[in-house]
């Protein structure tokens, strides 16, 4: 169950999600974060699949050193994917995530 949420450049995003199975199966933008620092930031058609599957779990993992890894959405249903991408550019040009580079 979502804790909370935040809003962040904006946005809402749901929050407190400790494993990638409680997010929803819909479209939109996630977060990677520890309660102290962004670790990835990105965009899926199934945001629970892409992050469960994810390639750089492991970064995350190693940049977390420890911490309690939780992962946030904003959803995007009946959003184009293009729309999706461009507003991921968008959020990624505002911060460092080490885990984002592609």
């Amino acid at each position: 169950m979502v804790e909370d949420t935040f809003e962040w450049h904006g946005i809402r995003f749901e929050s407190g999600v400790p494993e990638p199975k409680m997010l929803k199966t819909q479209p939109g933008i996630y977060l990677i974060f520890t309660k102290q620092k962004l670790l990835d930031i990105g965009e899926g058609g199934d945001v629970q699949a892409r992050v469960t599957s994810h390639d750089r779990k492991e970064c995350w993992q190693r940049h977390a050193a420890g911490a309690t890894i939780f992962y946030g959405a904003h959803y995007l249903p009946g959003v184009p994917e293009q729309t999706r991408m461009d507003l991921e550019s968008k959020l990624r040009a505002m911060n460092d995530y080490p885990c984002g580079e592609r």
